[in-house]
């Protein structure tokens, strides 16, 4: 099989999330440590983000990234990675592609970032605040990974995907289909 190239995946994946499609992507890339790491699998809806909520959407050049939102600029969202020194450039609503509704790392769901924590977590992100007080965490997580050796690539933004799986349910049947990057 032929890899697709990272622009058209991106837009794929935004045609499916548009279409009403739930998208499962597995992300690289450490801005969004440690709530989301590089090899965790995402679960992206297509669901109109609220404060708070950490959302698909694309740059200004196209790629995709994986950032929390932290508030609005008139009709522009505002996003941030967790571990990013500063914001994005402001997104109008089409560059918003869904929300992650799901983290899976290593087999088991992760919780915590996207509940009733996520507001405070923005507000802390906008800030300025949060990147200091999770370094911590990013330390352990780092040397976690370090120790089992899994390999990966250590980008500045999540976002390149290894692994798309496009999912959608109609009554009780479930359609996949599959893409892969090598």
């Amino acid at each position: 099989m032929r890899p697709l190239p990272a622009e058209r995946l991106t837009e794929l994946l935004a045609q499916m999330l548009r279409e009403g499609w739930s998208v499962e992507l597995e992300v690289t890339g450490t801005s969004m440590s440690p709530l989301i790491r590089s090899r965790d699998v995402l679960t992206v809806e297509p669901v109109r983000p609220w404060l708070g909520d950490v959302v698909a959407r694309t740059d200004a050049g196209g790629r995709l990234v994986v950032h929390r939102v932290v508030g609005r600029q008139g009709s522009r969202w505002l996003t941030r990675g967790d571990a990013s020194t500063g914001l994005d450039l402001p997104a109008d609503d089409e560059h918003l592609l869904g929300t992650v509704r799901r983290i899976v790392r290593q087999g088991a769901e992760v919780r915590r970032g996207l509940g009733p924590s996520r507001v405070p977590l923005a507000l802390l992100s906008r800030a300025g605040l949060l990147r200091p007080l999770l370094w911590p965490a990013r330390v352990l997580a780092r040397r976690r990974a370090d120790r089992s050796d899994q390999g990966g690539d250590d980008l500045a933004d999540l976002g390149v995907l290894a692994e798309v799986q496009l999912v959608e349910g109609h009554a009780g049947e479930e359609r996949v289909a599959r893409t892969e990057r090598r």
